[in-house]
């Protein structure tokens, strides 16, 4: 991996936050395929985050199946769902593309970032995403859920943290990714928006927050640097 992504870092801790998140989220996954499609999809519209909910519309709290009503309604408060929401995944496939790309650039992230950063960093992001989603479509009943939003956080912070200053193949991977998502968000804004199954816009908003993250944190790790604080210390003495 360091040879295609070309990161010479060398990490000096286990990403154990990194590990748990894909742990929690491979639980919740075995959970799901445990109890059944039926009762599967009654849990995403209870622990998913549905906009409606959000922004206090009228939200649907009963699920017909037949014959038989289910009742639907969260056992937590819907800004909880915000949280929730990240680790579930709707099958294999969902979870296998999201755990990958969390697995890569997730672990070099947490050594690098820092374990408690990153612990706040990734619910942070998730939420962002979520934000930047319901926005978009405020008066969805259909429940977001996986942890694509934050993510697409994870991505943006690798750019700041990880990358050299030059095109690389990494940079080359997630600026294609990106341009992937964007186009998948303007595409949903038209009328098949109700259709669509993929929350691109709360990628793009986990997204943007690690960029604007990457950027200040880059900023204040330059202004801290030793001999920026050897240069301002003279400079003070100076005047």
């Amino acid at each position: 991996m360091s040879s295609l992504f070309e990161v010479d870092i060398q990490p000096k801790s286990r990403p154990v936050i990194n590990w748990t998140l894909i742990g929690i989220c491979a639980v919740v996954l075995i959970y799901e395929l445990a109890i059944g499609s039926l009762d599967r999809e009654i849990f995403f519209y209870k622990f998913g985050l549905r906009p409606v909910a959000i922004t206090g519309g009228n939200t649907i709290n009963l699920l017909r199946s037949g014959t038989t009503i289910y009742d639907i309604s969260s056992p937590i408060s819907a800004w909880l769902t915000l949280f929730t929401s990240i680790f579930i995944h709707g099958d294999w496939l969902h979870f296998a593309g999201n755990m990958l790309f969390l697995w890569v650039f997730g672990n070099y992230v947490e050594v690098r970032f820092g374990h408690i950063r990153y612990l706040l960093f990734f619910p942070a992001a998730g939420v962002a995403g979520a934000w930047l989603q319901i926005a978009t479509n405020t008066d969805s009943q259909t429940p977001i859920i996986g942890a694509s939003g934050a993510i697409a956080g994870v991505l943006g912070l690798y750019l700041f943290l990880l990358l050299r200053n030059r095109i690389n193949a990494a940079i080359i991977f997630i600026g294609f990714w990106f341009f992937l998502q964007f186009a998948g968000a303007v595409g949903s804004l038209g009328p098949s928006v109700q259709g669509e199954s993929v929350a691109y816009w709360a990628h793009i908003g986990g997204f943007g927050l690690g960029i604007a993250v990457g950027i200040v944190y880059k900023s204040v790790s330059r202004w801290n640097a030793p001999e920026n604080k050897v240069t301002h210390y003279w400079r003070g003495r100076r005047l």
